[in-house]
């Protein structure tokens, strides 16, 4: 709504404001409510995580730092978030890899 009038400043104080309650609240309810089912969660991220968040900032700024967006830079940003589900959803953790190859006793 903020971005038809012309605010875009306020569109992207929102959107990035709620995302940072996102990652502030909602990834730390769900370490707790894995602790209550049994599963292990924690924040230990693995190297394809960290790079992997490390470089979706980098390109975030790029694309903030003008000011004004239009429907390419739009695009580009859906093309990056497909760019990264499909590169989780093929990515191996190397823990469970290593899980697969020992044998059970």
């Amino acid at each position: 709504m903020f971005s038809m009038k012309d605010k875009i400043d306020i569109s992207l104080g929102v959107a990035i404001g709620s995302s940072t309650q996102i990652s502030m609240f909602g990834i730390p309810f769900c370490v707790v409510i894995g602790w209550m089912m049994g599963r292990e969660m924690d924040l230990n991220f693995q190297l394809f995580e960290t790079v992997t968040l490390f470089i979706t900032v980098i390109v975030v700024a790029f694309f903030l730092q003008e000011g004004t967006s239009n429907y390419f830079k739009g695009l580009m940003l859906i093309l990056c978030y497909l760019m990264v589900a499909a590169s989780f959803f093929a990515h191996e953790d190397p823990t469970s890899t290593d899980q697969k190859k020992q044998p059970q006793t």
